[in-house]
Formats: C-alpha cells, sequence, structure tokens
C-alpha cells in the first residue's frame, strides 16, 4: 500500500477555520474504499478506520510526508470519526474551529454552561494514530469516549 497520502492530491482542506464536513466526509468515504475498507457511520467502522489509519502509519514510515500533510490526512479521517460519535450517541455536540498554534482543525464542542463547554477531539487522535500507530489506537479512543457519553 505505498503512496497512500499521495493519492490524494485532488483535494486540500485548507489549514484555516470553517471546514467543509461534508467534503471531509466524502473525501473519506472516497479514500476508505478505494482501499476496499468500508466505512458506513456504525460503531463498527471504527474498527475498519482504526485499521485504515495503521496503513496510513506504516505508509508514512515507507514513504516519509510533511507533517502538513498528516494533519490534511488526519483532518479528513478525524471528521469521520467525530461524525460516527455525534451521529450515534453524542448528537448533541456541534462541530466547531479549534485553533492552537499551527494546527487548526475542526472538534467536537459542546456548551455546557455560559462559560464551559467540553470539547471532542477527534482530528487530534487521528494524527496519533498515523504518526504513532498501534500504540494509538483510535478505537479505544472511540470506546473511551462511548464509556463516558
Amino acid at each position: 500500500m505505498m503512496g497512500l497520502f499521495n493519492r490524494k492530491k485532488d483535494i486540500e482542506i485548507p489549514n484555516e477555520s470553517s471546514y467543509d464536513i461534508e467534503v471531509c466526509l466524502k473525501e473519506a468515504l472516497k479514500l476508505a474504499s478505494e482501499m476496499r475498507i468500508k466505512l458506513n457511520y456504525t460503531n463498527e467502522s471504527v474498527t475498519r478506520l482504526d485499521i485504515l489509519l495503521l496503513a496510513y502509519y506504516e505508509d508514512a514510515k515507507e514513504n516519509p510526508v510533511s507533517i502538513e500533510t498528516m494533519q490534511n490526512t488526519a483532518r479528513i479521517f478525524g471528521v469521520y470519526l467525530g461524525e460516527v460519535i455525534r451521529r450515534n450517541w453524542l448528537f448533541e455536540y456541534r462541530w466547531t474551529d479549534y485553533n492552537v498554534s499551527d494546527y487548526q482543525r475542526p472538534v467536537l464542542e459542546k456548551n455546557m454552561d455560559e462559560v464551559t463547554s467540553f470539547i471532542i477531539d477527534p482530528t487530534n487522535e487521528v494524527l496519533k494514530r498515523m504518526l504513532n500507530g498501534a500504540v494509538s489506537s483510535t478505537y479505544k479512543y472511540f470506546r473511551d469516549i462511548q464509556n463516558k457519553a
């Protein structure tokens, strides 16, 4: 599976605010389908996503890519992971932009009261999986969030 990152040259998720969630979701489904991995917004599909992300990790070891490319890819699959979480049991969360240093990304947010909000950052978890491999399980993160929901 060499060159996974190089295959997605036709889409560029900008490193700025106002992400198009639908564009990310369509791209995630397309990239997974090309690898014959079925993503269908079910809890079970997160196991398949975890396997897909491990393939990206292995590819990056063999064919190094820039951190920006990794971040853009993480945004695509992070939005998919977040959408599975939101659609299946945290529907009251909404997408918002999270800006930290040079890595801006969409996160799920729920306002608890006037000054407190809770944020779930699936994109960062996807990035960790692609950077660290098996030691950073996206599925374990998903199960932890599910157990707290």
